[in-house]
């Protein structure tokens, strides 16, 4: 029987960041990376992988896979990779206690073993001992080492892996680990994050500072963008990936912004945001367009909230509200839903991969969350 209410599961470790899996579409799978204590016992830096089952409306536990370092963000290349189970990019620190400094880096790396932990749990197995000792190193197939702190990375196409430091962009063939081209960035505030668009995977898209800036990753060169977008500083952004040109934006002032980076043009001006939607108490820390239905945005904040938006105005298919004694007009954006399962800040989210009605969360209090978007927000975008 399938249940519309909230899953939940206990971490052994505060989270650091959240992504869904996107290299096997069949499963809702999630991957968590891990903060450990600083004590000289203290467990290897962990990912740990989670499945969710639809049917029993359960989270149920895969395996882990250790790290050399510790990993503050990590993300699924959601293309299909020959030969790369579970694949994923991470932003990596190693503290050197001889120093007194830290060391970054980020990895391209696949999960061994991941497929066979899928066919055990969904075998109805529960092999303890099994997924005990089925905890094994990460298989890094590229890490590409930096000067200053690496903020994101994403793996684009399976063949390329972008790299994102607070001060520049970065990208290297997978296969050859050779360079393809690096440049530096033009805010010297520090980048946050960064969004590749799926219309034209050549440029990206930075939030850095208060600003979103747009670089074609072949020149190097800024190609526009939006400045001061946000009142304090923009903490994620998201490229709408059936409306070209269009980009969701999540910053510390608590708001959600949509941007037509058109009206940039070829500079950095004070363009105006489409659409400005609020709800959260504190910083917005994640934002993410449904990737089936991009009437839908998740977002999630320091407040420990995650809400699901309705922006139809804005979307590749608005919304028609149908009546009998009126013509059809477009629904009004709003927040059609808002979760409240973490006690403290959510520090990773994202939609699954494998269907359009499933958002997960992790929380800094060590929980992990699956909720669902409400039958009739559901029924609306599918009639």
């Amino acid at each position: 029987m399938f249940s519309t209410d909230s899953s939940t599961f206990s971490l052994p470790h505060p989270p650091s960041s959240l992504t869904s899996i996107g290299t096997h579409p069949q499963h809702h799978l999630f991957a968590i990376s891990l903060l450990q204590p600083p004590s000289p016992s203290a467990d290897p830096n962990n990912i740990s992988v989670v499945l969710f089952d639809e049917e029993d409306n359960e989270i149920k536990h895969l395996s882990t896979w250790s790290t050399s370092s510790e990993v503050t963000r990590i993300n699924s290349s959601k293309t299909q990779a020959e030969d790369k189970d579970g694949l994923l990019s991470l932003s990596t620190r190693t503290f050197d206690p001889t120093t007194s400094k830290h060391s970054y880096s980020t990895l391209a790396c696949s999960l061994p073993g991941l497929t066979a932990s899928i066919d055990r749990v969904s075998s109805g197995s529960d092999d303890r001992e099994s997924d005990a000792s089925g905890s094994a190193n990460v298989s890094v197939l590229l890490e590409v080492p930096h000067d200053c702190v690496a903020v994101s990375s994403a793996v684009v196409g399976g063949t390329d892996l972008y790299s994102l430091t607070t001060s520049s962009v970065s990208t290297h063939d997978l296969q050859s680990g050779s360079s393809v081209n690096s440049f530096a960035t033009s805010d010297c505030y520090g980048n946050t994050s960064f969004s590749t668009d799926p219309h034209n995977p050549s440029v990206l898209t930075v939030g850095t500072s208060r600003s979103i800036l747009s670089y074609d990753c072949r020149s190097g060169k800024c190609t526009g963008g939006v400045k001061e977008g946000h009142k304090y500083r923009v903490e994620d952004v998201d490229y709408n990936p059936h409306r070209p040109y269009y980009l969701v934006s999540g910053g510390r002032d608590g708001s959600v912004r949509f941007w037509d980076i058109r009206f940039a043009g070829n500079s950095v001006s004070s363009t105006a945001p489409t659409r400005v939607l609020e709800g959260h108490d504190h910083w917005v820390t994640s934002v993410r367009y449904n990737p089936f239905h991009d009437q839908l945005v998740s977002s999630s904040g320091t407040d420990g909230s995650v809400g699901l938006w309705r922006v139809s105005s804005v979307s590749s298919a608005p919304i028609m509200a149908l009546s009998e004694t009126t013509n059809p007009s477009v629904l009004p954006d709003a927040r059609v839903e808002v979760f409240r399962n973490h006690d403290e800040s959510v520090r990773g989210m994202d939609w699954s991969a494998c269907d359009a009605w499933c958002v997960a969360s992790a929380g800094w209090g060590g929980t992990v969350v699956v909720d669902h978007v409400g039958s009739e927000e559901k029924y609306r975008i599918l009639l």
